[in-house]
């Protein structure tokens, strides 16, 4: 991990994250706060500063801190960064979600459009595995999985990829043990 904080002589600076076909950074994969919480973070760093690094990736792509980022180039505030090289496109999803479900109050319906978001993009994860990452019922990812499966949103299968990367067979995955 390497640690730096945004040089002196510049305070704003251009978003390095790349936006995604939706137009957003590749790695916010959570909503925007809402407008009042955002404007209470906006004061809270215009009198405090940024307490809290930005993660980003060794490409500059932001993986945490993205309204907290925002907030500074908008006030034109330094920021700590921390570099985090090496993690593959899916531990960089993980560390995303682990440590934004844990802070932010996401409503039962966000939550369960990041269950269907990952499904859709992983159909082969464990729903036990799902379920940690995001913070949800194994139970909730299970459904969602047997919804999206029943209207061909993502394939049946008959093996799901474990934490360990190992493959469970279908009809083990819902009565699995949680780690």
């Amino acid at each position: 991990m390497i640690a730096r904080s945004r040089n002196a002589g510049k305070a704003k600076r251009k978003p390095a994250a790349r936006s995604t076909a939706n137009g957003r950074p590749k790695y916010q994969l959570l909503p925007d706060l809402p407008p009042e919480e955002y404007e209470v973070l906006k004061a809270d760093i215009a009198e405090e500063g940024v307490l809290y690094a930005v993660f980003q990736d060794e490409y500059g792509e932001t993986l945490d801190g993205h309204q907290r980022e925002r907030v500074a180039n908008e006030l034109g505030i330094k920021y700590p960064i921390v570099v985090l090289p090496g993690l593959t496109e899916e531990e960089k999803r993980h560390l995303v979600y682990s440590l934004n479900v844990k802070r932010r109050h996401l409503t039962t319906k966000q939550k369960q459009a990041l269950v269907e978001q990952e499904l859709k993009r992983t159909p082969d994860i464990s729903s036990q595995w799902l379920a940690e990452i995001l913070g949800v019922d194994d139970k909730t990812v299970a459904a969602t999985r047997k919804r999206l499966e029943a209207g061909s949103e993502i394939p049946t299968l008959k093996k799901f990829r474990g934490k360990r990367h190992t493959a469970v067979p279908a009809f083990l995955a819902p009565v699995l043990p949680r780690p």
